[in-house]
């Protein structure tokens, strides 16, 4: 669930993705956002950004080293679906052998992603006690471990404004999608703005930079 000024930022290969939450469900003030299953083992960063427009440049976003050890737990987090599923058919079926070669695969497999996950613990922003704590949930509740990669990335929370930071990786094609859904967003928090003056001029300076930002991706369009 994401308020209206999130977005989630995705790595798709060598390129970037961004999706926001929908306008049209919505549960206590938050869009509904459904992540695609083909994503599960792809970095995922979830940002914000400010409806009365950057307060100044973010600071340097170099998230490539944390997305480069989310990407190989992703490969295991499939790894662990995979499993997952293998496990429900041999017990489904009763085969004993295979749901004991599958339980050593899949605890093997948790080991080997948690001892990752502790060599990376700096630039994943986690201290060993988390790390621990993360390995004894998944040891006891394996649905836990097609998700991880998707957790991990969700707790890195680049600093700076999000629209800013998304500016820096997405496509021209990307961006003019983003400032099209943003500029909407912004104009019904503009319309029931109930802020100070102050806030509401710099919210509507904010509204025409992205209208004009608008203009340009109609113009390139067509």
């Amino acid at each position: 669930m994401l308020y209206s000024n999130e977005l989630v930022l995705i790595r798709s290969g060598p390129r970037w993705k961004v999706a926001t939450g929908s306008t049209q469900i919505q549960l206590l003030g938050k869009g509904w956002y459904l992540a695609s299953p083909f994503d599960l083992g792809k970095p995922a960063f979830r940002l914000d950004w400010n409806a009365a427009g950057a307060t100044g440049p973010a600071p340097a976003w170099d998230c490539q080293q944390p997305a480069a050890v989310i990407r190989q737990v992703g490969y295991a987090a499939w790894a662990m679906a995979l499993t997952m599923l293998l496990l429900g058919a041999a017990i489904v079926l009763g085969n004993i052998t295979v749901i004991a070669a599958g339980l050593v695969v899949f605890y093997g497999l948790v080991v080997a992603t948690i001892i990752r996950i502790w060599m990376a613990r700096l630039c994943l922003g986690m201290t060993t006690a988390q790390v621990l704590s993360l390995g004894f949930e998944l040891i006891c509740c394996p649905p836990f471990g097609p998700n991880l990669a998707r957790r991990l990335s969700l707790r890195l929370i680049p600093q700076g404004d999000g629209i800013e930071l998304a500016a820096r990786v997405l496509t021209p094609a990307q961006w003019c999608q983003l400032v099209t859904t943003v500029a909407e967003v912004q104009q019904e928090l503009l319309d029931f703005a109930s802020s100070s003056l102050a806030e509401v001029r710099a919210m509507e300076k904010f509204n025409t930079f992205l209208q004009e930002e608008r203009q340009i991706c109609l113009q390139h369009s067509s």
